[in-house]
């Protein structure tokens, strides 16, 4: 008897499968960004804002700490140059102790509007309804009810851990930047020992 060939396996369906739902969650964030903008611009860009100074403010109190330690190791200290310096330090320090609120004062505003939002699209697409025949269906109320519920959080659990990201990862890049100016070998001993953690938490997530 002759055997039918075998067809090759089709392989390009994962690829499909991972590039929709790769695009799927693109257009997801595309659209909470959007969202998050129609609800309150200034309050977006003031989260922002406040993002990338939260995350520049270590690296700049860390070199005013050694500028003024070096002032007054050095043997022709400035008095002047030093009370500059403790004045930047003593206004970081002003803002390290207010920042955090504003933050959370914006975090809130931004949620409350987002929800508003959510709930005057929602209540619009409903009213738009002919006819009260999808009222009278326990699978449409269901998914009313969900849409109600995730509609108003959605997007603010997309875009408000990015300006988390965001602010540590600047955080990040200041820092290895500043080492890597005052001591390139270390910078390497301290990107080596962070390979493991990396690859530790990659494999348990």
């Amino acid at each position: 008897m002759i055997r039918a060939a075998r067809k090759p396996a089709d392989t390009s369906r994962p690829d499909t499968r991972q590039s929709s739902a790769a695009g799927t969650l693109w257009q997801r964030a595309v659209d909470a960004w959007t969202m998050v903008w129609r609800s309150g611009p200034l309050l977006a860009l003031g989260s922002v804002a406040l993002s990338v100074l939260s995350g520049i403010w270590p690296v700049g109190g860390a070199w005013l700490t050694k500028l003024l330690l070096d002032e007054l190791s050095s043997p022709r200290r400035d008095e002047v140059v030093l009370v500059g310096l403790a004045a930047g330090l003593a206004l970081l320090g002003l803002l390290t102790a207010t920042l955090p609120h504003v933050e959370r004062y914006l975090d809130a505003q931004l949620r409350r509007r987002l929800d508003l939002l959510a709930r005057d699209e929602l209540f619009g697409a409903v009213n738009r309804f002919a006819g009260l025949a999808r009222f009278e269906s326990p699978q449409f109320l269901d998914r009313l009810r969900l849409a109600e519920q995730t509609g108003q959080s959605a997007a603010a659990q997309i875009v408000l851990p990015a300006f988390s990201v965001l602010r540590t990862l600047i955080s990040v890049v200041g820092f290895v930047v500043t080492l890597t100016l005052l001591s390139p070998v270390m910078t390497a001993v301290v990107l080596l020992a962070a390979v493991p953690a990396v690859l530790a938490e990659v494999a348990l997530s």
